[in-house]
């Protein structure tokens, strides 16, 4: 299966990392990362139907945090 890399829109045939919006800013949220996957903080920009966002990178996207904010704030802006 292919999977799209958020932060390079390239194509891999391999497992991607995912972040989520708790993952990349911990202040965003009071609860454990465990349970980041439903998100409480209903009013947050990185809520999406209860969920916190989250995206899925390849190693060289996860190696730059410049890519990996710039994914997040997108998002947020758009919002």
């Amino acid at each position: 299966m292919l999977s799209l890399c958020d932060g390079c829109q390239r194509f891999f045939r391999k497992k991607l990392t995912v972040i989520n919006a708790k993952q990349w800013k911990e202040s965003f949220c009071n609860i454990p990362k465990a349970q980041s996957s439903t998100c409480r903080k209903l009013d947050c920009v990185y809520n999406v139907e209860a969920s916190c966002i989250e995206y899925q990178f390849c190693d060289q996207c996860l190696s730059s945090q410049k890519v990996i904010d710039r994914i997040f704030q997108k998002f947020a802006s758009s919002n």
